[in-house]
């Protein structure tokens, strides 16, 4: 044997490797191994791995666990040879350990060669690898595989009459079905479960009742979902079961937050992340992630919500949870927007589009959104209208209620005010109602609205809208991303109506917010529209103070580079230094 490996060594096929006391070799190429491998007939080979891998088991035979992937290697070479089970708990657990290191397809490649031993088997064993191909798939983004695998599974559990592992299946499948925006077809699933688990035990619907609502609010119909999340806490409620209580806390997050309640849905995402985290569970822990971000955007709060993103971020990607990953992401050129790099956050945005277009992620229509809302910003007007256009003519039906109508309205009434006249006869905008739970997509649309009706100089139209700007404006919402602050919404909405007490009041608040948090993008609107209050009632200084507030604001534009709103704001200085 020696005289052999010195042969080898001297002829460059084998290379020493002095890392330890054992002596180790290594081929001096693949090649060099191929070779040699596929010289050896199929029989001899497959003996050879099956030696090699009980030789494995021998010599690390106390912690097996760190040589998975070689066993698992070795074992499935052997061919029939090996035992399937055995060969089998090494593939799953050289996957399981590849997804911890997000290495998500070679984990599939491991699931795929297990599956292989059980084709067309139906036991538990079989339903698991679906299950477990299932989730590899969704953490590769493929939403439509994940969907087809995880219902082979839940058909198999069924068949099996293992309806806890059913219901774990059928919760992982609607999942997948909202992350691809198909709500609906989620809620028909949804009820085909709840038909197979009539008999059941409540532990086992529990989940699928939370998911029941999460669904509902996202579809857009809060109403019904705050209803049925109702309905879920009572039924579960004397229930201990760790994992019902987590699904019930992550998903009456997404429910309070899809109605605007921002600081609940914070909370309760917190305590859900804990408690998901604790159960071992890291893709529903950080599948709501963005929405403790997004509150803390909506509060003001920017620089807590950066550091949110960087703690969520790298978590979502190392388990492959793209959604997720792409929703935190999506916040960051928010943050540059808001802190007046405009220029920065086009770049951004732009990379996470690429982002979106390699993952196919459904939701990615937002990412679109923003940009245009960015262009529009500085000035690119035709490319803005082009992408927000588009946008508001795909947008499916969900809780945003079709905001990018209400923007594409918005950005027209700067660049061609009679299509936005026009546009706005021709279609529906939802609003916010009075009296009833209104869905997060209404208070963009009124804030859209707001806007693009006051810059046509509809003044009566903006009156009207009063109400709900003042019931906005008393919400714990102090920041709308890129639109204006509800505080000066309500002022100029209150300046319309002739009500001007009410108006001074929601602008000296809008200017205070602006001077105590870092929105730089607000600072020059707030004060623009606050100077243009005081020339509406013309009263005492008013004039001298709007002259003060106008030349802040356009220091302020030209300073981050806002073109849209600098050209108008040049006339209408013009028109009072005249």
């Amino acid at each position: 044997m020696i005289d052999a490996i010195e042969e080898a060594e001297r002829a460059h096929l084998v290379t020493p490797n002095s890392s330890g006391r054992d002596a180790q070799y290594m081929f001096g190429h693949e090649l060099i191994r191929q070779t040699l491998a596929d010289a050896l007939s199929m029989p001899r080979r497959q003996r050879l791995h099956g030696r090699i891998a009980l030789a494995v088991e021998t010599v690390f035979a106390s912690n097996l666990t760190k040589h998975a992937s070689m066993l698992a290697h070795h074992f499935y070479q052997a061919g029939s040879g090996a035992d399937v089970r055995k060969t089998t708990d090494y593939l799953v657990q050289a996957s399981d350990q590849a997804r911890a290191t997000a290495g998500h397809e070679e984990a599939l490649g491991y699931l795929d060669n297990a599956r292989s031993l059980w084709e067309g088997d139906r036991s538990e064993r079989a339903a698991d690898l679906m299950d477990r191909r299932a989730a590899a798939f969704a953490s590769l983004g493929r939403t439509r595989k994940a969907i087809d695998s995880g219902k082979d599974a839940a058909a198999l559990w069924q068949e099996l009459r293992r309806y806890e592992r059913y219901t774990a299946s059928m919760e992982a499948v609607c999942l997948q079905l909202n992350y691809g925006m198909d709500m609906g077809a989620a809620l028909v699933e949804l009820e085909r479960a709840f038909t197979v688990l009539q008999a059941a035990p409540v532990p086992l619907r529990a989940p699928l009742l939370y998911e029941q609502a999460f669904t509902l609010a996202v579809s857009g119909d809060v109403a019904e979902a705050l209803k049925t999340l109702a309905e879920a806490d009572a039924v579960c409620a004397p229930l201990a079961d760790p994992y019902v209580q987590a699904s019930g806390m992550l998903s009456a997050s997404v429910v309070n937050f899809d109605v605007m309640r921002m600081a609940r849905a914070s909370e309760l995402q917190r305590q859900g992340q804990e408690a998901a985290t604790a159960l071992g569970r890291p893709w529903e822990a950080i599948a709501g992630a963005f929405i403790r971000v997004l509150a803390e955007v909506h509060g003001g709060r920017l620089q807590e919500a950066a550091e949110l993103i960087g703690n969520f971020e790298p978590r979502a990607e190392r388990i492959g949870h793209r959604v997720a990953q792409w929703a935190l992401r999506q916040s960051r050129p928010l943050l540059r927007c808001l802190a007046g790099d405009l220029a920065g956050a086009e770049r951004e945005t732009r990379d996470i589009l690429a982002f979106v277009r390699v993952h196919h992620i459904a939701w990615g229509y937002l990412t679109e959104l923003r940009l245009g809302e960015i262009l529009l910003l500085q000035g690119k007007t035709e490319d803005a209208v082009e992408i927000v256009r588009r946008v508001a003519v795909l947008e499916p039906p969900s809780y945003r209620k079709q905001h990018s109508r209400g923007y594409l309205f918005r950005c027209l009434s700067y660049v061609a005010p009679d299509a936005a006249r026009a546009y706005l006869r021709d279609i529906e905008i939802p609003l916010p109602t009075e009296g009833t739970v209104n869905a997060y997509g209404h208070w963009f649309n009124l804030m859209n609205l707001v806007e693009g009706l006051y810059v046509l100089g509809d003044r009566d139209a903006v009156a009207k809208l009063m109400p709900l700007t003042e019931m906005f404006a008393a919400s714990e919402i102090k920041v709308m991303t890129l639109g204006t602050l509800p505080r000066a919404a309500a002022g100029v909405a209150a300046a319309c109506a002739g009500a001007w007490d009410a108006a001074e009041a929601h602008f000296r608040e809008a200017l205070a917010l602006c001077d105590s948090i870092p929105v730089v993008l607000h600072k020059g609107t707030t004060r623009e529209w606050c100077a243009d209050m005081l020339m509406m009632r013309n009263a005492g200084d008013d004039h001298t103070r709007a002259a003060t507030l106008y030349a802040e604001a356009a220091e302020n534009y030209a300073q981050i580079g806002l073109v849209l709103y600098a050209s108008r704001l040049a006339e209408k200085r013009a028109r009072l230094a005249s």
